[in-house]
C-alpha cells in the first residue's frame, strides 16, 4: 500500500475534527516532514497500530504540559501533574482520531479493510519510538498553549 494524500489527509482532517470538538480549539498545521528513522518523542506518545489490510501506526505525540492542559480542558478538572485520568484521555483521543480516519480510508476502499489496535500510552524523557519496516509523515499542529504531533506510518513506504 503506497502512502499518499488520500492515506494521510483523513487523519490531518480528524485530528483538526477531534481537538475542536474536545478542547473546543481548532489545530493550526505547522509544518510537515518526511521520516524514515526512529521519532523522538517530546514525552508522551498515543500509539494506534494499524492491522489486517495494512501494517503500520499513528503516534500523536506532546509535552507532558500539553498532553496535561488537554485533559484538564477535556475532564473540567484540574490535574497539575500526570494522573490515570490524563493517560485515560490521551487515549481515548488517539482512539477518536486513529478510528475516525480509518473509517474515511475503509468507506472509500472497503478492500483494505484496516483495522486498529487498542491505543498505548508512552511517557518519559528522551523516549525514541523505533519502528525499523515503517516510514511516515509527520505532522505538526499548534494549540494556544503548545503543540501536537501526528506521525502516520505504513510498513513498506519509500517517502
Amino acid at each position: 500500500m503506497a502512502v499518499n494524500l488520500e492515506y494521510i489527509n483523513p487523519f490531518l482532517s480528524s485530528v483538526i475534527n477531534v481537538m475542536n470538538e474536545m478542547i473546543d480549539e481548532k489545530p493550526i498545521k505547522s509544518e510537515v516532514k518526511m521520516q524514515k528513522t526512529n521519532f523522538k518523542s517530546e514525552g508522551i506518545s498515543t500509539i494506534v497500530g494499524i492491522t489486517e489490510g495494512g501494517k503500520g501506526n499513528i503516534i500523536i505525540d506532546m509535552k507532558q504540559e500539553t498532553a496535561i492542559k488537554i485533559a484538564e480542558i477535556v475532564n473540567e478538572e484540574e490535574y497539575g501533574k500526570l494522573t490515570d485520568f490524563v493517560f485515560i484521555t490521551l487515549a481515548e483521543i488517539g482512539n477518536m482520531i486513529a478510528g475516525n480516519g480509518i473509517t474515511v480510508i475503509n468507506n472509500k476502499n472497503s478492500k483494505l479493510n484496516l483495522r486498529l489496535t487498542p491505543p498505548s500510552i508512552f511517557a518519559g524523557d528522551d523516549l525514541e519510538i523505533d519502528s525499523p519496516k515503517l516510514s511516515s509523515i509527520g505532522v505538526k499542529f499548534k494549540l494556544s498553549f503548545g503543540e501536537i504531533s501526528l506521525n502516520v506510518a505504513f510498513e513498506g513506504v519509500e517517502v
